[in-house]
C-alpha cells in the first residue's frame, strides 16, 4: 500500500505506508464476490486495488510506500488510485486458467474519496472523475511469480508544462519475486520491480525498486525477519522543465520484524532518502521509526 501525503522528512514516496496527513474513521473495504465456474471470480463494492494488484509477499515486509505499490501507479489520479488511506467503487474479474497464473482486470472509480474533505468516507460518481482501467497477468516464475500489468484513466488530466490538459494518463509496470534460499528454516527472497508512468501528467515517469528479505536466521528466532530495499523515482521531463527539479528521489530501507509472542510484533527500521521530493533545496533526510504491530483473534467469540 502506498500513502501519497508527504511525510515529515519531505520525501514524495512515504517513508511510511500509513502515513496519512488526516485523522479519521471510515469503512475500508466492504464487497462481494461471486465465483463463476470453477477458474474465475466476480468483486464488487469498495475495494483496495492493491490487495490484489502489483503486490508482492516479498515485499510485504517493508514499512515505507514504495514497496507496496509503485510509486509510478501510487502518484497518479487526482487522489491515487483506490488503495489506503482512500477506497472507491470498484469491479474486478479474476480468471485462474492454470496452475500458478492468474489474469486480473478491474474497473474503478477515477476519484477515490473526496480530496476537498479527506476525513469524510465519500462515494462520489460521475463529476467528470472518469474511471481508472488496470489489468494484470500473474505468471509463475522458478517458485516465486512475475507480474506484468498496465493502467489508464478515462478522465483528462492537466499537462505538467501548463498547456491545458488531456487524456492518456497511463503506465506500465513488471515485477518478480523468486526465492533465492530455503535450507534448514532459513529463507532468502529477493523482489524488483520496473514502472513507468506517462511523464507528461506525472512528476515521475520511471520507477525502480529491489530488496532482499531473510527469514529464520537468528537462532531461536525463527519468524524474525530483516530485509534492506531500495526505491529510486526518476522525475519527468516536462516535471524538471517546470520546476527545476532534481533528477530523482532515492529511498533506501532497512527493516528488522521480531514477533516477540504469537500476539505482538516491533519492527524497528531506517531510511536514507537522498533528494526528498527531488527538490535541490532540501537536505538528504535520515529517518528512524519503530513500528508495533498487535493481532488478536476473535474466532472464539
Amino acid at each position: 500500500m502506498a500513502s501519497r501525503s508527504a511525510t515529515w522528512p519531505s520525501d514524495t514516496q512515504a517513508v511510511s505506508n500509513i502515513e496519512t496527513g488526516t485523522r479519521a474513521l471510515r469503512l475500508y473495504e466492504a464487497w462481494i464476490d461471486q465465483k463463476i465456474g470453477r477458474h474465475a471470480s466476480l468483486r464488487a463494492g469498495l475495494y483496495d486495488l492493491n490487495a490484489e494488484f502489483d503486490a508482492l509477499d516479498a515485499a510485504g515486509l517493508f514499512v515505507s510506500s514504495p514497496n507496496g505499490i509503485g510509486t509510478d501507479f501510487g502518484q497518479s489520479g487526482e487522489n491515487g488510485p483506490s488503495i489506503f488511506p482512500s477506497t472507491s467503487l470498484a469491479a474486478r474479474l479474476a480468471v485462474m486458467p492454470a496452475e500458478g497464473w492468474t489474469l486480473r482486470a478491474a474497473v474503478l472509480d477515477g476519484v477515490p474519496g473526496d480530496p476537498a474533505h479527506p476525513r469524510r468516507t465519500a462515494i462520489e460518481l460521475g463529476n467528470g472523475d472518469g474511471a481508472l482501467l488496470v489489468g494484470e497477468v500473474e505468471a509463475p516464475l522458478g517458485g516465486g511469480k512475475l507480474l506484468l500489468g498496465h493502467w489508464r484513466y478515462t478522465a483528462n488530466f492537466e499537462r505538467n508544462d501548463g498547456k491545458g490538459a488531456g487524456d492518456g494518463n497511463e503506465g506500465t509496470y513488471i515485477r518478480a519475486e523468486l526465492p533465492l534460499l530455503e535450507r534448514s528454516g532459513r529463507t532468502v527472497d529477493a523482489f524488483v520491480r520496473l514502472g513507468t508512468a506517462r511523464g507528461r501528467f506525472n512528476m515521475f515517469g520511471r520507477f525502480a525498486d529491489g530488496g532482499l528479505t531473510f527469514g529464520g536466521w537468528i537462532p531461536g528466532r525463527e519468524q524474525d525477519a530483516f530485509g534492506i530495499a531500495l526505491a529510486a523515482a526518476f522525475t519527468s521531463d516536462s516535471h524538471r522543465a517546470a520546476t527545476g527539479a532534481a533528477a530523482s528521489e532515492v529511498a533506501v530501507e532497512a527493516t528488522y520484524r521480531a514477533q516477540l509472542s504469537r500476539w505482538l510484533a516491533i519492527q524497528p527500521n531506517i531510511h536514507y532518502i537522498r533528494r526528498p521530493s527531488a527538490d535541490l533545496r532540501i537536505a538528504d533526510s535520515l529517518v528512524l521509526g519503530i513500528r508495533a504491530e498487535a493481532s488478536f483473534n476473535l474466532s472464539g467469540f
